[in-house]
């Protein structure tokens, strides 16, 4: 099937570079132009695929092309029967060889992507402005790239939300000797762009009570709304024999929820991605 398409959009090229009459060169490329444009926006794949080899990189295509409507110009370049055609926000490059024949060399914004996709490429790196179709699908076909940064997002967060400093006391021991009880406070400070509720995580107190022997002994406290890079007390109440040394921030929602709520692209991610690669790489090419 794939080679009946194949030898009939052939014949679609060799129709169009015999039939021309008087047309001038530039002519004929706009007819083959039209075609071709035609094709991409009905989503003819494996016709297009016939007449434009790199294309084999691309899943999907998608040009709202109306003949008539979009205005269409045919430019020659500096290199001798190649042409560049544009239409909208689209481009493509055509080369006419000496027996009349046509066939498609390059393209920008012809490929589609889902919104979703697109939106999460352009916001970490994975797609670079004036790559070709054929390099933008290669990046975008990268299956490892999305989840790599889902995976390493709960360790950053890690960074943007901690207890900073030393515990200290809020309030002193207040009470009987046995029964007194103080107040202890864990500083914990945001540099997450976005408002963090508390009830996302707790805070836990770590630290030993002391009786006839040490036992560990943690403290968890809900944690408190923190607006964007802020920072929030909370606090927990303590005896004399229970001596808390140390505070650590528990994030309590799973790590899709985590990242759907909280990540924030820098633009840089699949600089980094494409690095993390290397080294693995090289560590392996070491072993």
């Amino acid at each position: 099937m794939k080679k009946t398409l194949t030898l009939s959009a052939l014949c679609v090229v060799v129709t169009l570079a015999t039939s021309c009459g008087g047309k001038s060169e530039a002519d004929q490329v706009k007819d083959f132009a039209l075609d071709f444009a035609t094709k991409v926006s009905q989503n003819q794949v494996d016709s297009i695929r016939a007449l434009y080899a790199d294309a084999a990189k691309i899943d999907s295509f998608a040009v709202a092309f109306v003949p008539d409507s979009v205005s269409v110009s045919v430019a020659e370049t500096e290199t001798p029967g190649t042409y560049k055609v544009s239409l909208g926000t689209a481009d493509f490059t055509v080369k006419r060889a000496e027996d009349g024949t046509m066939s498609v060399t390059g393209s920008h914004g012809l490929a589609a992507y889902p919104a979703d996709a697109l939106d999460f490429a352009k916001k970490t790196g994975q797609w670079k402005d004036g790559l070709s179709d054929a390099e933008q699908a290669v990046r975008m076909a990268d299956k490892d790239f999305r989840p790599y940064v889902e995976a390493s997002f709960p360790k950053a967060f890690a960074k943007m939300l901690m207890v900073k400093g030393k515990l200290r006391v809020v309030k002193g021991l207040n009470g009987p000797a046995v029964m007194a009880v103080g107040t202890m406070g864990a500083n914990v400070v945001s540099t997450c762009d976005k408002p963090i509720d508390g009830s996302d995580y707790e805070v836990v107190f770590k630290g030993q009570y002391i009786d006839f022997a040490i036992t560990p002994t943690t403290v968890r406290e809900p944690g408190k709304d923190i607006a964007p890079k802020g920072s929030v007390l909370i606090t927990t109440e303590f005896m004399e024999r229970l001596d808390l040394q140390s505070a650590y921030v528990n994030v309590k929602i799973s790590n899709d929820a985590l990242f759907n709520k909280y990540f924030t692209a820098t633009g840089n991610e699949y600089d980094e991605y494409l690095k993390s690669k290397q080294v693995t790489s090289d560590n392996l090419l070491s072993d």
